[in-house]
């Protein structure tokens, strides 16, 4: 069996109304993989703009705990103790790497 070129098949005058088709049918696709793009491009957007000012907030903390004093670290102890035996309600957020660890926040979350 011999295959023929689509425009010998088919009619004259049916072929480029077909072809029209499949060409309509591509660029649909493709506005639809272009419109899946941007739609993906603007939730990373959103997300971004919505942590900037938590990686912000983050930054900021991490350079204030290595800048923090004895005393300021002795004081922030205190404050932890003094919450738990107080039986105040507090989140404590501890980072550790390499063997060591670090209070990175500490939250009070309600009154006692």
């Amino acid at each position: 069996m011999c295959l023929r070129p689509l425009t010998t098949v088919l009619s004259p005058a049916i072929a480029p109304s077909l072809m029209v088709n499949v060409i309509l049918m591509a660029f649909s696709q493709d506005i639809n993989s272009l419109k899946h793009i941007a739609l993906m491009e603007a939730k990373m957007k959103k997300l971004s703009d919505l942590l900037s000012k938590t990686i912000e907030q983050t930054k900021e903390n991490v350079v204030k705990k290595l800048a923090l004093t004895y005393e300021e670290m002795e004081q922030e102890c205190k404050e932890i103790m003094d919450g738990f035996a107080e039986r105040k309600d507090l989140v404590v957020s501890v980072m550790s790497a390499m063997g060591e660890e670090q209070i990175c926040a500490l939250k009070y979350i309600g009154p006692k």
